[in-house]
């Protein structure tokens, strides 16, 4: 195992792909392997050669439909449920709670609000000029109030990081 990723980094590194395009340069040849390796058992068992597809069909269908929007820009994009409370009150005061954008809020449609709660990891790896851009994009947001703690992402915020 410790050989693959040696080789998929080497490959990264020399082609300039990232996590994504690697898969999806190397998700074709997988998938050869998978299929070859299931017509020889068919061979031998094709029941459990038949189970084996099934499951494994199953299995990437599950794993496209959980994470393909965010790995691949398609599929069921997430949502924000709509968290107003209904009271008798004239004045209500509408929280909008995000976190975990690490480095795509660009993507996000947020809800127009009083508050914004940003709970953490804006950023994928902390660098400054990922701060920056989340900064700024918050500036763009039209809520009156802001709020924005930093998760273990955001580890250059720490003064601790620093010492």
């Amino acid at each position: 195992m410790a050989l693959i990723v040696v080789v998929a980094r080497k490959i990264m590194q020399i082609t300039g792909l990232g996590l994504t395009g690697l898969f999806l340069c190397a998700a074709p040849m997988a998938l050869g392997v998978v299929a070859s390796m299931l017509w020889l058992l068919s061979l031998y068992s094709p029941k459990v050669a038949l189970f084996l597809g099934l499951a494994f069909v199953f299995l990437v269908t599950e794993w496209l439909r959980r994470t393909g929007y965010q790995n691949f820009g398609f599929g069921r994009k997430p949502g924000m449920p709509d968290l107003t409370i209904m009271c008798d009150a004239k004045q209500r005061v509408r929280f909008v709670c995000i976190s975990d954008t690490h480095n795509d809020h660009s993507r996000l449609e947020v809800p127009d609000g009083d508050v914004l709660l940003h709970a953490g990891d804006f950023t994928k790896n902390g660098t400054e000029k990922e701060i920056k851009a989340f900064n700024e994009w918050m500036g763009t947001l039209p809520h009156k109030h802001k709020i924005v703690c930093a998760g273990n992402h955001d580890i250059t915020l720490d003064k601790e990081y620093y010492e």
